[in-house]
């Protein structure tokens, strides 16, 4: 009667070995198939247009980042002081500007020419509504940023970089220890006549 043979040790580690390496070469082959390539360049892409879309929204929303165009003339504007309010600015006249944004030049001419009522309807609304104190920042940082909202309301989309405001004439009150006089002091003193507002 014949002996069966038993399988020595080494088979038996031998017969062990083989489900890890089989795991093993189809790890590499996943790592060298066709699907992780595409799925690594998946997620570069993907980084690239996030990174890209955020550069972007901060260039458009930014007004220090945003690249300004060509300026345009919106007309003179003038303010006046309601009486009660006892602001040392009484009257202010001046000319508007506004820089279109970069790449939007022609659309924004375009809007702007379609709809100058509006925009002149809209900044003389505005100026009714401010008082003399936002004359009095040297910058006048406040009024601009108001006004560039203003326009870019009324022509229904973003198209203004800056605003520009030229020709400034300020006429101050009179001190409360002194009478009125029938003319305030102007800077500069030379008048220049008003205009109604249009887009040059």
């Amino acid at each position: 009667m014949s002996e069966e043979k038993k399988p020595s040790l080494a088979e038996h580690e031998t017969d062990a070995e083989e489900p890890s390496n089989s795991e093993g070469k189809k790890t590499f082959q996943f790592f060298k198939g066709k699907w992780f390539f595409q799925t690594v360049v998946g997620l570069i892409v993907l980084s690239v247009v996030v990174q890209a879309g955020g550069w972007l929204y901060y260039y458009l929303t930014s007004p220090n980042q945003a690249q300004q165009g060509p300026e345009i003339g919106l007309g003179q504007y003038q303010f006046r002081d309601a009486p009660p309010a006892g602001g040392r600015i009484t009257k202010a006249q001046f000319a508007l500007h506004v820089t279109l944004l970069k790449g939007l030049e022609k659309s924004g001419r375009e809007a702007l020419a379609d709809h100058k009522y509006r925009v002149q309807q809209d900044v003389e609304q505005l100026l009714r509504t401010v008082h003399s104190g936002d004359f009095e920042d040297p910058a006048l940082d406040g009024l601009k940023l108001q006004i560039r909202e203003k326009v870019d309301k009324a022509v229904g989309t973003r198209v203004v970089s800056d605003v520009i405001i030229t020709d400034l004439k300020l006429t101050l009150a009179s001190p409360p220890d002194h009478p009125p006089v029938a003319d305030h002091t102007t800077i500069p003193v030379t008048p220049v006549p008003l205009e109604t507002g249009h887009i040059n």
